[in-house]
């Protein structure tokens, strides 16, 4: 190679006896990986040889000036056939050349950087094959044949395409092997797996996103509307609910469709309808109202009202939610700086405290308090208009312990 000694190379045969297993172990290679010989470079040494862990480490310190004829001399050699013809080489080193070729993308001079074209989309083809037909095949159990592996390549790829043909084909192309990545994951029932799926859920909607000129909100639509048909959406949100990790994810993609205006109020009712089972776990129910609080402020002014009537419908059913419907409240409220809640937020309390039903735990509990000293102090509401409001109460007898409650909360706010 241009800028390596031969004596220097991990398999050099006169340092040392690459023939000896042991040796081999010591040189950090597991027995997995798969030995590549670089051959036919300008310069090169026909006996150097990589494994998967040292093709980005030995490579991508090659100086600038001389990277594009290496890659002159790999188009020319026996090893270009690593991203030619993909199958006979492990997943974990055509991830390691992929990843190689990111790195050095900005140096390539455009002869060289289109002849990755093709290669690409042999990769894009081989992985498309490996999911629909040969996925018995694959396997988390080694680095060589895991999902993860995949995963990985793809998004490479995408940098590598976006560099040759732009970022908007690049994610038209990529997205399709997604998708299909995406349903084979799904077909599995362990949770590992699960997680993986929603995860490169948000890797595609993430490349579409970051589209330019409104391809993105396309793309993103589009992207909606296949997990709609696929009942994809609808399949993540039945499950795993009771763990964080999950859950963060699932409100990522939620995040994604709620920017573009294209998230179901199904999906919405979906959500809530799953803290609301009878013996649900504290754990899901925790997790779903934290996420609710979270994404709440990309809420339409319809799914805002939709999710209040859920909090008053689910009170007057059962008392059993409504310490966590409370502080639900309180955390809508204070994440809520341009006031888009206040006049919903703090209506429904109010109802709350003053029907004759009012259970004394949503009283005591000073979420009408905090709720009002919150928004009063960002120029959202008026405390005199709640003050007059109690008076208004007391003097027609209605909810007078609501009334003088709030009252005394009141006056506390003020020095």
């Amino acid at each position: 190679l241009p800028s390596m000694n031969p004596a220097e190379t991990p398999c050099d045969d006169e340092s040392e006896d690459t023939s000896s297993e042991d040796n081999s172990n010591e040189q950090g290679y597991s027995d997995s990986e798969e030995m590549i010989t670089v051959a036919d470079f300008p310069h090169g040494n026909n006996d150097l040889c990589m494994t998967p862990s040292h093709i980005v480490d030995d490579l991508e310190a090659f100086p600038i000036g001389e990277f594009n004829t290496l890659m002159e001399g790999l188009h020319k050699s026996p090893s270009w056939t690593a991203l030619r013809g993909p199958e006979a080489f492990s997943l974990a080193t055509l991830e390691a050349l992929t990843l190689l070729l990111c790195k050095v993308l900005d140096i390539l001079l455009p002869a060289t950087l289109q002849q990755l074209q093709e290669p690409c989309e042999a990769l894009l083809e081989f992985m498309t094959d490996l999911l629909e037909n040969k996925f018995e095949r694959l396997s988390d159990k080694n680095r060589d044949t895991s999902y993860s592996a995949l995963s990985q390549m793809l998004r490479h790829i995408f940098v590598l395409y976006a560099g040759i043909v732009g970022t908007v084909e690049a994610q038209r192309v990529v997205s399709s092997v997604q998708r299909v990545l995406i349903t084979r994951m799904r077909s599995y029932e362990a949770f590992n797996m699960q997680l993986a799926s929603i995860r490169e859920i948000n890797a595609m909607l993430d490349n579409a996103c970051a589209l330019p000129d409104g391809h993105g909100s396309i793309a993103v639509r589009a992207a909606n509307d296949w997990l709609d048909g696929q009942s994809i959406l609808s399949h993540v949100m039945r499950r795993h609910l009771h763990q964080k990790q999950y859950v963060d994810q699932v409100q990522r993609a939620l995040h994604f469709l709620l920017e573009e205006g294209c998230l179901k109020d199904d999906y919405l009712e979906l959500i809530w309808s799953q803290a609301q089972k009878r013996d649900t776990h504290e754990a899901l129910k925790q997790n779903i109202f934290n996420m609710l609080a979270d994404l709440a402020r990309y809420f339409s002014s319809e799914q805002l009202d939709s999710l209040f009537n859920r909090f008053e419908h689910s009170m007057a059913a059962s008392r059993e939610d409504t310490p966590k419907i409370l502080e639900l409240a309180k955390k809508l409220a204070h994440s809520d700086k341009e006031g888009v809640m206040a006049t919903r937020l703090l209506e429904l309390l109010w109802r709350m405290s003053n029907s004759r039903e009012t259970p004394r735990e949503v009283i005591d509990s000073g979420a009408l308090k905090e709720t009002l000293a919150h928004y009063a102090s960002v120029q959202h509401a008026s405390k005199e208009d709640f003050i007059a409001r109690c008076i208004r109460n007391l003097q027609a007898g209605a909810s007078v312990l609501p009334a003088v409650k709030l009252l005394q909360d009141i006056v506390e706010l003020d020095p």
